[in-house]
């Protein structure tokens, strides 16, 4: 899902709405509590109180007035009337708005095209290149498509790093290594007008952002721009400029690398990569970086005193990227409870208790636990049968 900065994103699950109420609806964001709602009570986490509403009928949420710091990935537990747990996932990237021109330079692998703009009658004009993914992965598929304006239609050729490849609008690499890292020249040829235009496109790699680990992981992000002369390169982390470099933040390559050394969560961006010469100037596509991190800040939230044959949910948060993954104990004894949410569908005697919700975040190999205390506040009813002798 990707949101504007300042503006309003809804997360709508795909359940029809029934006439049987939901007993829970619970969303949280990399793991820590947004919103937990009951059939009784309705918890919000207070950043949230005022930017959020919770479509009960569906589990639907809205987040409204984004910020750079919305983004992560968010999961909803459901617990509908028959009691069987449904859950599911989106990751929000928030981004914020650029007025771009029609040639743009991208982080990690993408072109620029700066020209005069004077257009041939028939063309081909300059040709533009799409590269799909990026950036780039090493193991995967990846592929590059040549356009160009042309009457007659324009026939494409490929050379890399000099060499001919296979002709065609499109060149597909089965599986990326960094054999195919390089340079890649599209060239439009038109019969007919007899005029032939090429453009130049690189391919480099971004790191696998999945793997970065607070504190003990650095990163190297690339800015590629395929022509132009004069270039002046500005990054931006946010609203906020790179100007400085540190012991931990550097700039180099003449501009076009940026390198952080041990990340922490906060230098998860957005960056974006600012590209000028004295006839035009653009800015690429935000990149947002994974970085693992946590369990911590783990508590259970939900009520200490209940009464026999009520509905009750406790829900387990805790700050984590990506979301670990929850098991409950009850007085010291595993439960089959996994998830961040334990519902107790009618109180009895065998619920009360120390509750313990364990979280461990696979990424980063810890873990962390909570207790809560759950207490009866009456004693049930027992009926007794009496029967009288005649």
């Amino acid at each position: 899902v990707y949101g504007t900065h300042g503006k309003n994103t809804t997360f709508t699950t795909t359940i029809k709405p029934t006439s049987d109420p939901f007993f829970s609806v619970s969303w949280a964001v990399n793991g820590s509590f947004i919103i937990t709602s009951t059939i009784s009570n309705t918890i919000v986490e207070p950043k949230y109180a005022d930017r959020t509403t919770l479509f009960r009928e569906t589990g639907s949420l809205e987040l409204r007035n984004l910020t750079n710091e919305d983004s992560g990935e968010y999961t909803v537990t459901i617990i509908p009337a028959s009691g069987h747990l449904i859950s599911g996932a989106a990751v929000l990237e928030v981004q914020c708005e650029f007025v771009l021109d029609h040639n743009h330079p991208f982080l990690s692998g993408s072109s620029v095209l700066v020209h005069p703009g004077r257009r041939s009658p028939d063309g081909p004009d300059t040709p533009t290149v799409q590269q799909h993914p990026n950036p780039a992965v090493e193991e995967e598929r990846l592929t590059l498509s040549c356009a160009s304006d042309s009457l007659p239609p324009a026939a494409f050729t490929w050379e890399f790093q000099r060499r001919p490849l296979v002709p065609g609008p499109q060149h597909v690499i089965a599986e990326l290594d960094e054999d195919h890292l390089g340079n890649y020249t599209c060239t439009a040829r038109n019969d007919l007008t007899g005029l032939v235009v090429s453009t130049v496109h690189t391919v480099s790699v971004t790191p696998n952002t999945t793997e970065l680990l607070e504190f003990n992981s650095s990163v190297r992000i690339s800015c590629h721009v395929s022509t132009g002369t004069s270039l002046s390169y500005l990054w931006m982390n946010g609203s906020s400029e790179i100007t400085v470099s540190s012991d931990r933040v550097q700039v180099g390559d003449g501009g076009t690398s940026l390198t952080i050394l041990n990340v922490t969560r906060y230098d998860r961006g957005p960056y974006t990569c600012n590209v000028s010469n004295p006839v035009s100037n653009d800015v690429g596509r935000p990149l947002t970086l994974t970085i693992g991190y946590g369990p911590e800040r783990l508590a259970i939230i939900g009520p200490s005193l209940v009464e026999f044959g009520e509905v009750t949910v406790l829900y387990c948060s805790a700050m984590s990227v990506p979301p670990p993954s929850y098991t409950w104990s009850l007085n010291g004894v595993h439960t089959t409870v996994q998830g961040p949410v334990y519902v107790i569908a009618s109180v009895n005697s065998s619920d009360y208790g120390k509750y313990t919700c364990t979280a461990v975040n696979t990424l980063t190999d810890l873990s962390q636990a909570a207790d809560h205390v759950v207490s009866l506040k009456g004693k049930p009813k027992v009926a007794v049968a009496v029967n009288k002798k005649q």
